[in-house]
């Protein structure tokens, strides 16, 4: 079963002249959760950037997010694509977090 699952992920098909990717679509509902949660979750996804005040002057530290680490892309409200592996880490992530969130597999244009 393991192999047959792997083929589908590795396959890309053709339709129309453009190229479909297997993808998950990725749905949390981030409202049930307390602000502090949702901060946290907003973190892992988004990224964030600080700034901060240090004796030489401003410094500005970036945190890049699982989409922009994974080439995931914000679809929708509470919405993400994401490939496999980075929509593994995210729905446990969300599951440990004690967000509802589903996971669908689809197929998608390359570009997403």
């Amino acid at each position: 079963m393991e192999n047959a699952t792997q083929e589908v992920e590795n396959n890309i098909v053709e339709w129309m002249g453009t190229k479909y990717e297997p993808r998950v679509l990725l749905h949390f509902d981030i409202r049930v959760a307390k602000q502090t949660v949702r901060r946290r979750v907003d973190r892992f996804l988004y990224g964030a950037r600080e700034t901060r005040l240090t004796k030489a002057g401003r410094k500005t530290y970036r945190y890049p997010g699982l989409l922009e680490r994974t080439g995931g892309r914000h679809y929708g409200q509470s919405v993400v694509i994401l490939d496999s592996v980075a929509a593994d880490e995210a729905f446990y992530f969300l599951r440990g977090m004690k967000v509802p969130c589903e996971r669908m597999g689809i197929l998608a244009p390359n570009r997403v």
